[in-house]
């Protein structure tokens, strides 16, 4: 039986609707990856893993598609929209040796290859990059940067990485900001080497396996405005001067601040709860601790091994020890704090300012006393041994005669 020409019109029409709703459906698909992570992509391209080397391979990538735009600041090239599985073996995205301008956008990127080295995003070398509002999940590293410079990591959500979820050793001028990162197996957001002059900011890192932010012998930092809850360690820095540690809230852990070997850091206006340490210095000098809030800690600032550092106008409430000195600190001024509902205020064990002279002269003076008299005790020795050695060449000629 033929339709009628009503019918098919009524037909055409109710396919074309069905269409359209299903392109709407299409491009707010929600994409559910390994983690049930659930990530909002206007579409969902599945693409193969991509690495670009230097300025001719995205000028390559253009060609093939990979990316739109020019490479230059107001024209950048752009990748965006893809989804790609690593397949376990390398990186999903990798690009080095390249200073043209550049996004990386609304990616999802996941199981990567698990060697160092392998991550969801990889830049090496790279400067005039933007990670922007991606996901990064069940990678050996979630986003990784080494020796880059002035690149933007921001909006990232990066979860369930089996090391570290953003890591940045040997960059400059590099800002992470507003990141989700939580439940990676060791660090949430990782510095060291030579990384200086960068800014962690408004990032909330949770469920870390051993520290939330963690720096290593780094300069010139700032960490403002992060939300660390439930990492061992909140802010982890071995080593380092002149960063600054402003505005952070860090809760439920070990330590909400392990500090070792820092000098001249300012750490104010932070709230750190619900630790065995809420801020603990140790071998550190000349730094600032002021106007944070420190509750619900055993020890709420513990200083041990450490000089000449200021511990003023701090908040310390419902602390069993708000202040600890040791015994083998020295010279760290204590004053203008609050206290409120500790069992012990301040517990200060530390030395004497004023003997700081005879220590370091002690320090100086008692090894070379201890080598001198080891110095007398050989020359003692040989001088023996020598007059032993005449008195049986005489005795041997003697017998001769």
């Amino acid at each position: 039986m033929k339709f009628t020409d009503k019918k098919k019109t009524i037909c055409i029409f109710t396919l074309g609707a069905i269409f359209a709703i299903v392109l709407v459906f299409n491009n707010t698909l929600n994409l559910k990856i390994g983690n049930n992570e659930t990530t909002n992509l206007k579409i969902s391209k599945v693409s193969g893993r991509i690495h670009i080397d230097g300025n001719l391979g995205w000028s390559n990538a253009k060609t093939a598609g990979i990316c739109t735009g020019l490479g230059t600041s107001n024209d950048p090239y752009i990748i965006e929209d893809l989804v790609i599985d690593g397949g376990g073996s390398g990186s999903c995205i990798w690009i080095e040796n390249s200073n043209a301008y550049f996004k990386i956008e609304n990616c999802t990127l996941y199981n990567s290859g698990g060697n160092d080295g392998d991550a969801g995003i990889i830049l090496l070398n790279v400067r005039n990059g933007q990670l922007l509002n991606n996901s990064a999940s069940n990678n050996w590293v979630g986003i990784h940067l080494n020796y880059c410079e002035n690149n933007v990591i921001s909006g990232n959500t990066v979860t369930n990485n089996l090391q570290t979820g953003i890591s940045i050793p040997d960059c400059l001028n590099t800002l992470v900001s507003e990141n989700n990162v939580k439940n990676n197996g060791l660090l949430g957001i990782g510095l060291e080497g030579n990384s200086h002059y960068n800014l962690i900011l408004n990032n909330r890192v949770s469920n870390s396996g051993a520290d939330g932010i963690s720096m290593g012998y780094c300069n010139y930092n700032n960490f403002s405005g992060n939300i660390l809850d439930n990492n061992p360690t909140g802010i982890y820095i071995d080593g380092g001067v002149n960063n600054l540690i402003l505005g952070n809230k860090i809760s439920n852990g070990s330590y909400g601040m392990g500090l070792w070997n820092i000098s001249n850091c300012s750490i104010s206006n932070n709230s750190v709860e619900a630790h065995e340490r809420g801020i603990s210095l140790e071998f550190c000098d000349s730094t600032n601790i002021s106007g944070n809030i420190i509750n619900d800690n055993y020890y709420g600032i513990s200083v041990i091994s450490s000089f000449r550092n200021s511990i003023v106008s701090n908040v310390f409430s419902n602390n069993d020890v708000g202040i600890l000195l040791d015994e083998l600190s020295m010279c760290n001024e204590v004053y203008s704090n609050e206290f409120s509902a500790n069992i012990e205020d301040i517990r200060d064990s530390q030395l004497l300012c004023n003997l700081l002279p005879l220590v370091i002269v002690l320090a100086i003076v008692i090894p070379m006393v201890v080598i001198a008299i080891v110095a007398i005790g050989i020359i003692i020795r040989k001088r023996r041994r020598s007059k032993s050695e005449v008195a049986r060449y005489y005795k041997a000629k003697e017998q001769e005669m």
